[in-house]
């Protein structure tokens, strides 16, 4: 992998690539609506779940999980885009284009 970045053409695919999932299954929206769908799913199914394992503890402890998914997910972008700057930053002055976050 690290001889494939060295290459210019892979990291221009590399950077082409991840901008374009950045639109769509990376993007703030996409993964907010993936955690609502699991929670909607499973939120119904928690109840007997703590009854039976005693974890999560409560309720509210679980919609304190999800929602710290959320809040991954809102803050996730900026480290991902940092880190890949770093990463390019060693081989070539290619940045990535910054990613619209909600």
């Amino acid at each position: 992998m690290r001889k494939l970045l060295k290459n210019a053409d892979f990291r221009k695919n590399f950077i082409s690539r991840y901008s374009e999932l950045s639109k769509s299954y990376f993007s703030l929206d996409y993964l907010i609506a993936k955690i609502d769908s699991f929670e909607n799913v499973y939120k119904t199914l928690m109840p007997e779940q703590i009854n039976r394992w005693g974890y999560p503890h409560s309720m509210e402890y679980w919609k304190v999980q999800v929602e710290s998914l959320r809040e991954f997910a809102r803050q996730r972008p900026k480290y991902f885009e940092q880190h890949l700057n770093d990463y390019f930053e060693k081989y070539s002055n290619n940045q990535l284009p910054s990613q619209k976050t909600n």
